[in-house]
């Protein structure tokens, strides 16, 4: 394609001709970048790639399409649809992919929280069975790690 562009770009032709004609290789650059980048997005969706190797492809494209668009500048009115269509291949699997690690994340948070959650209540039972032993309040507090506050109070539900 390039070197077609090339060809276009210095041949005798007039300058609405090699725009036009160059026009037709970028829109077919575009077809070719559009193409290459759902399919790329397939290979990620069906987890046959991941998200660096979908994100180096994309980069690749947009590399080569900056290219030819530097190096013939002044038909740059195509850029923008390859921006555009590699930004709408590229977002929505981004996204996907941080919504996967926020869920992931998001559980394994929910975890954490639930352990210590769980570990809270089960100083709590230990407290109230030692205090209701008779055990010291500061013995309860050092096996518990409970805050002597919250032992004494506890100490007080179970009197009244």
């Amino acid at each position: 394609m390039r070197k077609v562009i090339e060809s276009i770009s210095s041949s005798s032709k007039g300058h609405e001709e090699k725009a036009q004609l160059i026009n037709i290789e970028f829109d077919k650059l575009i077809k070719l970048i559009e193409s290459i980048g759902k399919n790329t997005a397939e290979l990620y969706e069906k987890k046959e790639i991941q998200i660096s190797d979908f994100d180096r492809i994309l980069s690749v494209l947009k590399n080569i399409s900056d290219y030819i668009y530097n190096k013939y500048g002044e038909y740059k009115e195509k850029e923008k649809e390859v921006e555009t269509v590699i930004t709408s291949l590229y977002n929505p699997a981004v996204a996907k992919e941080g919504e996967k690690r926020g869920e992931e994340r998001g559980k394994e948070i929910g975890k954490e929280i639930g352990k210590e959650i769980g570990e809270r209540e089960k100083a709590f039972k230990i407290a109230r069975k030692a205090l209701k032993e008779g055990a010291d309040v500061d013995f309860v507090v050092k096996i518990t790690e409970l805050n002597k506050e919250t032992v004494e109070k506890i100490k007080e539900e179970l009197q009244s």
